[in-house]
Order: structure tokens, then sequence, then C-alpha cells
């Protein structure tokens, strides 16, 4: 009978063991895993956090250009091509900007007026990544620009839009062969002219043309 007992008493202590044992297993893996997860999360952001507002910058000052724009040799870099623009008389440089959007991304841009026309191209840049935000931008380096889209809209909307973008690129090809550097006012009539017409060909004012072609080509472009 003594026997038993005994027996018995061991076999509650081996299965208390067993079952310590399975647990500080369990729990030894799951702060494993937790350990594992927050040194992963660690990593990620120290490399989003190394990369700082100056290098960004850097980075869109010092790309050089590949795109053909008017007076401007290839390989230039952006930063060049704003300071030779900025040397024309009718042209008010406003200096560069930079705003951080998240961990490791910024925004790059830089503003030039001419008349009652502002140049703001926009950038945004991670260690890895550069991407053209708006048109301007898409302009001077379309390479990067964001993954080209259907139009999207109404069927007017994208007559509309459509019309305005041919009358737009037809007027300002040809101001640009009667001159180099045209000055803010020219482009601008450019602009109207092309507004203008569309809106008489549709019926409605300059102004809706330009709040739909700004929309669909926001939404063209992703931005």
């Amino acid at each position: 009978m003594k026997t038993k007992v005994s027996i018995s008493i061991l076999m509650l202590v081996i299965s208390s063991l067993v079952l310590t044992s399975c647990s500080q297993s369990q729990e030894m893996k799951n702060a494993f895993n937790k350990g594992f997860d927050e040194g992963k999360e660690m990593v990620e952001q120290s490399s989003q956090k190394g990369f700082s507002k100056d290098e960004a910058l850097a980075k869109i000052q010092n790309y050089k250009i590949t795109a053909k724009l008017e007076n401007i040799a290839q390989g230039f870099t952006i930063l060049a091509y704003y300071e030779k623009r900025g040397n024309t008389p009718e042209i008010s440089n406003n200096g560069w900007f930079v705003e951080e959007i998240e961990n490791g991304k910024y925004q790059v841009s830089y503003k030039q007026t001419a008349g009652n026309l502002e140049s703001n191209p926009k950038w945004e840049v991670t260690k890895d990544n550069i991407r053209a935000v708006n048109g301007v931008a898409i302009t001077i380096t379309p390479e990067f620009r964001p993954k080209d889209k259907d139009v999207e809209g109404t069927d007017l909307e994208k007559d509309i839009y459509n019309t305005f973008n041919q009358l737009y690129q037809e007027y300002e090809k040809e101001l640009f062969e009667k001159k180099d550097m045209p000055s803010g006012e020219e482009l601008d009539e450019v602009e109207n002219k092309a507004l203008a017409e569309t809106a008489g060909k549709y019926n409605i004012t300059s102004d809706e043309v330009n709040k739909i072609f700004a929309k669909l080509d926001s939404r063209k472009y992703g931005l």
C-alpha cells in the first residue's frame, strides 16, 4: 500500500514537471517571436530614419536631367537647371522646401514665379525611390512619373479633358517655336486660349473646364 502511494506521488510530480516544462517552452517561444518581430521593426525604422531631409534634398538637386528641355543640355542637374532659369529677370526664386511625410519619406519642392504663373515641382523621395508628384515635376523628370492610367470620368468629361489637352499642347508648341524662353504672361495666354476654346465648344465656362481637367488629370497620374 505504501509503495502504491509513493508511485502515485511520483507520477503526480512527473506530470507537474512536464506541464511546467511545456508551459515554459510555450512562453519562451512566444517571447522569442515577440523579440524577433520587435527587432525586425526596429531595423526597418532605423533604416528609414537613416535617410535625412538634407539627403532627400541633395538627391533631387544633384539628379541629372535626361529629358529634353528648352535651353538646357541633358546632364544638367535639377539644381543647375533652376539656377539658370532663376537668372532670367522675369523669374523670381522662392527657394527649396522639404517636408517629412513619414519616417524616411519626404516631399521636396522648389518654387519659382513668373508674373502670375507659379512653377512648383514636387517629388516624393525615399532612400531608394523618387516619384514625381505633379505635372511640373513630370516634365522635368518624366522617368519618375507615376504609372499612367486611363482617364477616368464621364464621356463628356473625357471629351473636355482631351480637347483642352490637345489645344494646350498645340498652342504651347507654337509658342516655343517662336521663343526659346516664353514669359509667364505668354504661357498664361496659351492656357487661357485653350480654356476659352474648349469652354466655347462645350458651352461651359473656362473655370469649369479647368476644374474638370484638374480632376481627371489627378486621377490619371494618381496624384
